[in-house]
């Protein structure tokens, strides 16, 4: 495995630590003990991603797959705002879409450009948000992960996963907040 961003001996207390983060910003919005205990799970599995990813560079498939999953069980019990046909259109594009260009970029410039974990990772993250939010999704991830590249490491690599795993959790619970900022961003370039 690479060595990451951070030291490997430090992913469990990363993983506790961006657990409670995400956990503070969803707290205020939940209600009932169901919503509760799914989104500890969902934070859960989110931080988990975010600590290996910044330690040893892996999104493993035993993490991305159940947090695929839980999209549907979100669905089902009203805390993911979205029909099945519109869950299953952005996992569809999520996937289908970052897999295509990552193959044309890595085809072009004959060197690797996301890491299939980062691919699939995208493909959940459509299912929980549908094909609307994608792009902006995206856009916010890209921005957290260039945050986070400027934090010196041993071997240049940078984590995108951490970037995908925040902006998903930012668009399930702070979506007015992102696409605001994500605005104001747009009317300050232009």
């Amino acid at each position: 495995m690479a060595e990451g961003l951070i030291p490997e001996r430090f992913h469990i207390p990363l993983t506790l630590a961006i657990l409670l983060g995400l956990l503070s910003i969803a707290y205020p919005s939940l209600n009932g003990m169901t919503e509760y205990a799914f989104w500890g799970f969902t934070s859960l599995i989110l931080a988990r991603l975010v600590a290996l990813d910044l330690t040893n560079h892996t999104l493993p498939n035993i993490y991305v797959a159940p947090l695929a999953l839980l999209s549907f069980a979100g669905i089902a019990i009203g805390v993911v705002a979205l029909s099945w046909q519109q869950a299953l259109l952005g996992g569809f594009i999520g996937f289908g879409a970052i897999l295509f260009f990552s193959f044309l970029i890595e085809f072009m410039l004959k060197s690797a450009f996301l890491g299939g974990g980062d691919i699939k990772l995208i493909g959940a993250s459509g299912l929980w948000l549908g094909a609307t939010f994608l792009p902006f999704y995206m856009m916010a991830a890209c921005f957290i992960s260039i945050a986070l590249s400027f934090i010196p490491n041993k071997n240049g690599h940078i984590a995108f996963g951490p970037g995908l795993c925040l902006s998903l959790w930012l668009f399930l619970h702070q979506k007015t907040w992102l696409m605001a900022l994500i605005n104001k961003v747009f009317a300050f370039i232009s």
